[in-house]
This record gives C-alpha cells, structure tokens and sequence, in this order.
C-alpha cells in the first residue's frame, strides 16, 4: 500500500509539473508552435489595424512612406558618389528602412504578408486589401518623386550618378534572371515583416531592416 501511495504522489507531483510547463508555454505542448501563434496573431492583427484605416489616412501614410524611402536613397547615393563602394552605400540605404519602422508610415513592398493574412484570416475584405494596394503604390510613387525632384535640385552634382544609377533598373529586360532577383528581393521584405513581429525589442527591429535593406 506505501509503494502504491508513493507512486500515486509521484504522478501527481508529474501532472503538476506538466501542468505548469503548460501554463508557461500557452496553449500548445510545444514552445515553438506558441511562438509561432503569438506571431501569427500579431500579423493578422496589424494587417487588420492598416486594413481599417480610411483611404485618406493610407494615402498620407503612403505618401510619407515613399518620403522616407528617398531618406533611404539620398543616403545611398551620398556614400556611392563619395565613396564608390556599393557596399557601403547599400548598407547606408537601411537609414530609410529605419525611418519606415520608426515612422509607422506605409510601404508597398511591405503590404503583402500582414494585409493578406488579416484577408485569409477574414479579418477585412479583398477590398480593403485593393484599396490598400492602389492607394500606397500612388502615394509611394508621388512621395518619391516629390523628394528625388527637390534633391536633383539641391544637389546637381549627382545629376550623372542617379541617372546611371536608375537605368539598370528601368532598362533590365525582363529575363528568368531579373525575375528571380525581384522574388528573392520581395521575400527578404517580406522575412523582414516577420522578424518585426517577431520580437518587441527596437533595437532588433532596427538590426532587422539594416540587414534587409542592405541585402533587398
């Protein structure tokens, strides 16, 4: 009868025990999968915040989106005209990235995982998702434009750089190569998202968009 008394202990001791590792991990068995929910969640949630946002306001958020990536490419060719280093200037460009997440303001090239979980999660609608879509790649572009065009202004010695600089983009033919370029850029933005909701920590936000920056 004592062995099975102490036996009968012991289990309760385990249950109590499993029960606590439960509680601290959440709802799954296996750490990994709560983390993996918590950051679902997250994703869906902001997606469905931006979704709800009234046409104005995505607008103006676009439209300060495309200022601070020209943030991001004034540095770019800043230290690509002093310097000469590619390198260097692609890692100067994360200064937009940082600009972006600290200003909360819109991307185009940002808008896809978050906005269309919160569809598939039928936290908004297709249409809100268009809406979105439309309204930032336009006031991405004008916000853009306006800050290049005040900067050939101030600085007309880089005139020959940015010109340069743009036609390998718009002159690339559309090739199996640039295609896979331009999927292996948008996945890294998009790697980007999840790292952002990934952690609460600034700091690692700010390493996170340097990096992507750098490699996107």
């Amino acid at each position: 009868m004592s062995d099975k008394r102490d036996d009968d202990h012991h289990n309760e001791e385990h249950k109590e025990k499993q029960r606590e590792r439960r509680a601290e991990l959440g709802d799954n068995d296996a750490p990994v999968e709560g983390e993996l929910e918590k950051t679902f969640d997250a994703t869906v949630e902001e997606g469905a915040e931006r979704l709800q946002r009234t046409f104005p306001n995505m607008l103006i958020t676009g439209f300060f989106g495309g200022l601070e990536v020209g943030l991001g490419v004034m540095a770019y060719l800043f230290v690509l005209h002093e310097t000469g280093n590619h390198l260097l200037a692609a890692l100067a460009f994360g200064i937009g990235f940082i600009a972006l997440l600290l200003a909360g303001s819109e991307l185009f090239t940002e808008n896809f995982l978050m906005p269309v979980a919160a569809v598939i999660a039928r936290e908004a609608s297709v249409k809100r998702l268009a809406m979105l879509w439309g309204g930032t790649v336009v006031a991405n572009l004008a916000g853009g434009w306006l800050f290049m065009g005040l900067l050939m202004i101030a600085v007309p010695a880089w005139h020959e750089l940015v010109i340069e600089t743009a036609r390998e983009f718009a002159e690339a033919p559309l090739t199996l190569e640039t295609a896979a370029l331009a999927i292996l850029g948008g996945s890294t933005i998009t790697l980007l998202t999840r790292m952002h909701q990934g952690t609460e920590s600034t700091v690692a936000k700010i390493i996170a968009s340097v990096a992507a920056a750098f490699l996107a």
